[in-house]
């Protein structure tokens, strides 16, 4: 029997899994569908307030609540059919020679109809929501960054991001000794 590839693309713009019950159960079900499981991260070209993680702050993220996952970046393309050809030949080559039965899931928002539309080569599945009430992590992300929190780790994310950006916006927004407010 061919192995069977479950490919779940997305971007997952949170600080842990765990607090979007929506990917869990996604996951979850995907991992329970198939012998491996195979994430493909969406990159944006520059981080911004939609994609503020890079890919290897997500790939950890998996690596530490997924660790058996193998997790694969896709930049973002000029045009959807490149976009396309792009994670095909990515998942393809992910495959190597094995013989593998590969099917790509997709829920509510997600890439599939793109990927159907531009001629993807793989199955896929659309999965409904699999949690009530729906998720969103954009919600998710507005209500941590409505949080006033502080620890080592923050303050250590704020030099990071200091250091990585100069004095760019966040200069305007963090004032010697000012609280982070919008």
């Amino acid at each position: 029997m061919a192995t069977r590839i479950g490919v779940v693309v997305g971007r997952f713009q949170v600080p842990r899994l765990a607090l979007h019950p929506g990917y869990r159960a996604l996951l979850a079900h995907i991992a329970h569908q198939n012998d491996t499981v195979v994430v493909v991260l969406g990159e944006a070209p520059q981080p911004d307030q939609r994609n503020p993680l890079s890919f290897g702050h997500r790939q950890a993220m998996f690596a530490e609540e997924y660790p058996a996952f193998r997790v694969l970046p896709l930049p973002d393309e000029p045009s959807d059919a490149s976009w396309v050809r792009h994670l095909d030949v990515l998942v393809a080559s992910a495959l190597g020679a094995t013989s593998a039965t590969v099917r790509l899931y997709g829920g509510r928002g997600s890439f599939l109809a793109t990927y159907q539309r531009h001629g993807g080569q793989f199955a896929t599945t659309f999965l409904p929501d699999l949690t009530s009430p729906h998720h969103c992590a954009t919600d998710i992300r507005r209500r941590i960054g409505q949080e006033q929190r502080s620890s080592a780790d923050i303050r250590t994310g704020l030099i990071q991001a200091w250091e990585q950006r100069g004095t760019s916006a966040l200069g305007s927004l963090l004032a010697c000794g000012a609280p982070a407010t919008t």
